[in-house]
């Protein structure tokens, strides 16, 4: 492939669980010195500053699985591992990564984050600021922090001056908050010319706290007093709602289509339309096409959206309920991040529309930050725009390993026909194997209901169809789509001009 899209990625599988089980990796595209922006900041860039971070586990990442949903009970990673290093009080005393530099210089470190769990890390450097310079491969005007957050799937990259006259070691800290808050730490040192490895001072906890004017209090020494408020018939009943706990996009779980679409597109539809649900809508569907209330079933199908070349495109994705944060990660493209807005309380898709039809939900159409992996915050929306012009089919979905597992992903396909490249001659296809006694079922699946109900569940025997599972809450994300039809050639203005309602736009849900 052509390296032409400099940054800072990494690399991993999409099959099963491989990736939070180890089969990822590091890559680097550096710009020539006299195209990268930022080179006068910084003095050296070295592979050896390249930080790759996984949350892990003590069980294989299907063990966890099954007990997240179907043992009853969460599991939370042990550790977070540093370029494959790092402790754990459970395990051996494993010695701490250490990242070497020289005093008066400036260093620009790059970091990825290959995380499995909704286990977000916060990131600083002993007596040290960081001068943020680029994000998912984008450079972006730069900003002096203390310290910074990164999610599942993003990367940055940050320019660290060490201190003139030194020869000591300081902590470089990582600490888990979401799902891991309050117990997940890690460590790794910055280790200055002229010293040794050793440990630096201080230790390594979760709060890194100082005690200032404190004072003890022994609950045992309170005065046991006891409140009876005049209150009657108080109910201690509580809604709840009950659904499959499936993490979607627009209440449907996905399926990975069981041939690569951009080769085999002609032979999805035959083979992968005895899988589905609802039969009588083809192998795909989105939340236009489906004929049930997905959000009282459990809808189940290829998701695909359908895009012609040079569109303009808007996704405002709305995180109903207050659960779990979800890093959204889009293949082929950097999207413009043009709002982001917490609410604080429970949303609906149609509040949404009507806060936006009134403009109560401000765009930034200037300096809009490019992203390809965006945090959606609980109670929040958050609106990406890019433009349909990379040709093909890609990929859209959390990268929480376990929520796109289990459904919560799309594809989307940009431009119809000829306009999508075709595979060179001889390229090698896939698909799914089907025994010689499911193509007879198959067969005979056309002459009547009855063999079409055994057709239905013999292939899903073999293929393993994914079962949703009752949970006592259900985490949405809704995506309003909006697209602007545009020529490929348009000015890149267009992209941020203010939106106004009525034409061209189609409103589409995704949960």
């Amino acid at each position: 492939f052509r390296a032409s899209d400099p940054g800072t990625h990494f690399w991993h599988s999409h099959s099963s669980l491989q990736r939070s089980d180890g089969f990822f990796g590091g890559l680097v595209i550096r710009l020539p010195p006299e195209l990268d922006p930022h080179r006068h900041l910084y003095d050296y860039d070295l592979s050896e500053h390249s930080i790759l971070l996984i949350d892990w586990g003590e069980r294989t990442s299907a063990e966890t699985f099954a007990f997240d949903f179907h043992g009853g009970s969460a599991s939370s990673p042990t550790t977070v591992l540093v370029n494959g290093l790092g402790t754990s009080e459970k395990g051996p005393d494993m010695p701490f990564p250490v990242f070497k530099v020289k005093a008066g210089k400036r260093y620009r470190f790059r970091f990825a984050y290959n995380g499995i769990s909704n286990c977000p890390l916060h990131v600083s450097v002993d007596g040290h600021s960081l001068m943020m310079i680029a994000t998912d491969g984008r450079n972006f005007e730069p900003v002096e922090v203390d310290a910074f957050f990164i999610f599942s799937g993003e990367r940055y990259d940050f320019v660290l001056k060490t201190k003139q006259g030194v020869k000591d070691n300081f902590w470089i800290r990582f600490k888990g908050h979401g799902r891991c808050t309050g117990y997940l730490i890690q460590a790794a040192i910055l280790s200055y010319e002229g010293t040794s490895d050793r440990k630096p001072e201080g230790k390594v906890t979760y709060s890194n706290t100082v005690e200032t004017d404190s004072q003890r209090v022994s609950a045992s020494k309170l005065p046991d007093e006891r409140f009876n408020p005049p209150v009657q018939n108080l109910s201690t009943e509580k809604p709840r709602t009950v659904r499959p706990n499936n993490h979607q996009l627009n209440y449907i779980s996905s399926y990975l289509p069981p041939s690569p679409p951009l080769s085999q597109l002609e032979d999805i539809p035959q083979v992968f339309r005895f899988m589905l649900q609802f039969p009588s809508l083809g192998a795909f569907c989105n939340n236009k096409t489906v004929a049930e209330d997905c959000s009282q079933v459990l809808c189940q199908c290829v998701h695909l959206l359908n895009f012609d070349l040079g569109d303009i495109v808007e996704f405002v994705l709305v995180s109903f309920t207050n659960t779990v944060v979800h890093p959204m990660h889009m293949h082929g493209h950097s999207f413009r991040v043009v709002a982001m807005r917490s609410f604080y309380h429970d949303l609906t898709v149609e509040s949404v529309k009507s806060m936006d039809r009134k403009g109560k939900i401000h765009r930034r159409t200037s300096k809009a930050p490019y992203k390809d992996t965006l945090a959606v915050h609980a109670q929040a929306v958050t609106i990406i725009r890019f433009r349909a012009n990379n040709p093909g089919f890609w990929f859209f979905h959390c990268h929480i390993e376990f929520h796109a597992e289990l459904g919560m992903a799309m594809i989307l396909q940009e431009g119809q026909g000829r306009e999508i490249p075709r595979p060179p001659k001889g390229f090698p296809t896939c698909g799914s194997w089907t025994p010689h006694h499911v193509k007879t079922v198959l067969v005979k699946e056309q002459q009547g209901a009855a063999d079409a109900e055994t057709s239905t569940g013999s292939y899903g025997t073999i293929l393993g169809v994914l079962i949703g599972v009752i949970g006592s809450a259900v985490i949405i994300i809704v995506v309003l789509f909006l697209v602007f039809r545009g020529r490929c050639g348009d000015k890149q203005s267009v992209l941020f001009s203010p939106i106004k309602g009525g034409n061209s736009i189609r409103y589409n849900s995704l949960s």
